[in-house]
């Protein structure tokens, strides 16, 4: 599979969390067009990358335990405000070196958790 594959597979599983489309992982995997075991394999990287995915056994469906969801592509962190730079790092607090939104020299921004993010500017 290539990144491009995965990717849009990864944005269309968390669509349905997202939405919280009822139904068994079997059903959702026909849904999608894989395998249950891909499924699986796929709700095991999004859980790696620090998605909070839990599954409703009354409600038959799977669900972020807090909200959330993926974004795959470049941004320029100068760009971005800062609510906006909060929203695609899920709230998490930043430990930054330089100020990333207005300094003109490469800087690093590392957020708890699982996510790194390194941003260069000219």
């Amino acid at each position: 599979m290539t990144l491009e594959e995965r990717r849009n597979l990864f944005l269309r599983i968390d669509q349905l969390i997202r939405l919280r489309i009822p139904g068994t992982a079997f059903l959702l995997a026909r849904r999608l067009n894989i395998s249950r075991s891909t499924f699986f394999r796929c709700l095991d990287e999004m859980k790696s990358l620090g998605a909070p995915i839990r599954y409703d056994e009354l409600k038959r469906c799977y669900y972020y335990k807090e909200p959330g969801g993926f974004i795959f592509g470049y941004f320029r962190l100068k760009e971005l405000k800062e609510y906006e730079l909060k929203m695609i790092l899920g709230g998490r607090t930043l430990s930054v070196g330089r100020s990333i939104l207005s300094g003109s020299k490469p800087s690093s921004l590392v957020a708890k958790g699982n996510l790194s993010v390194y941003a260069g500017y000219s």
